[in-house]
């Protein structure tokens, strides 16, 4: 017997669990790295100073949250956390290696795992 399971794409559900993976690899790595923490502070700053945008509201509060460190607001489940994990800056510090893997789980999932092995015997 074999049983397919994939993520199911319907409302971006893939894409936010992408999402959520990215920055909980973020949020560990800034726990270690108060660099990074800097790092993603200046990358707010500098999209603040582009002027006026609909996703400032949300790069203000990343300030807060990164100033802060905290890091439950961006990795929950809720809708609010979605939306500012749509305006982060937090993804932009991991290294590209990292990026990759976790993209490429991601995309593994969508393709869907196959649980057992119809070719394999049967256990007595």
């Amino acid at each position: 017997m074999q049983v397919l399971v994939s993520a199911q794409d319907g409302r971006h559900r893939a894409q936010d669990l992408q999402s959520l993976m990215l920055h909980e690899e973020a949020v560990r790595l800034a726990r270690i790295n108060p660099a990074l923490v800097q790092q993603a502070m200046d990358t707010v700053e500098r999209w603040l100073s582009t002027g006026d945008s609909r996703s400032s509201g949300l790069w203000r509060e990343w300030q807060e949250i990164l100033r802060k460190g905290t890091w439950r607001k961006v990795l929950g489940r809720t809708r609010r956390a979605q939306e500012l994990r749509q305006a982060s800056p937090l993804a932009t510090v991991l290294p590209n290696n990292v990026r990759q893997s976790i993209l490429a789980q991601v995309h593994g999932l969508k393709k869907g795992v196959v649980l057992g092995d119809a070719s394999s015997p049967e256990l007595p």
